[in-house]
């Protein structure tokens, strides 16, 4: 079984706030104590047709520099996620959980990112339903609706997905890693 860290949407143009742009920093430290035999990093693209800009009339991520990817991401990624939505394409998230973990679908995998309260918590509930236990960092994870909307994320993956799933305090070594998966069979 690999240990495989999902990083949501660290782009450039998701760094808008304090809480955004220290998260993205956290990120960047933690892939760079390579811990995780697998990362999968997502990268959101936004156009013109989408309801984030129809509907919303939200004008942001629709090409570089705000859809790059942290330059550590770009490096370190085993795989890259391009998506138009705040979920992955199902079938090829499946088949890309697949590849992290010898072809089987994996039990459990780490998550983190932008933003709490979108991305982040329905990637984490997309897990939940596929059988996996999504491990919400929740230090590693950040809002650019503020610390409020982060706290609303929480509260919401909490009630969803139950508090084992959230992983409070920083990660600093496989045994931990470890430590933790081995708590999901109690």
């Amino acid at each position: 079984m690999n240990n495989i860290l999902l990083i949501i949407d660290v782009q450039q143009g998701f760094q808008r706030n304090q809480e955004t742009q220290l998260n993205a920093k956290k990120i960047e430290a933690l892939v760079k104590l390579n811990l995780f035999d697998k990362i999968i990093s997502t990268k959101f693209i936004n156009n013109s047709d989408l309801p984030y800009y129809k509907w919303l009339h939200w004008p942001r991520l629709f090409n570089a520099p705000d859809t790059n990817l942290l330059d550590i991401l770009n490096d370190k990624s085993d795989y890259i996620i391009e998506k138009h939505y705040y979920n992955c394409e199902r079938n090829s998230f499946i088949n890309t959980l697949k590849l992290c973990n010898d072809n089987e679908m994996p039990t459990s995998v780490f998550i983190c990112g932008t933003d709490t309260d979108c991305c982040v918590q329905i990637n984490a509930t997309t897990l939940f339903e596929l059988g996996i236990h999504p491990l919400v960092l929740v230090d590693y994870c950040a809002s650019n609706g503020g610390i409020e909307s982060h706290k609303a994320g929480l509260t919401v993956m909490r009630r969803t997905l139950g508090a084992k799933h959230l992983i409070h305090g920083d990660i600093n070594s496989k045994e931990q890693i470890a430590d933790i998966c081995a708590k999901l069979e109690d």
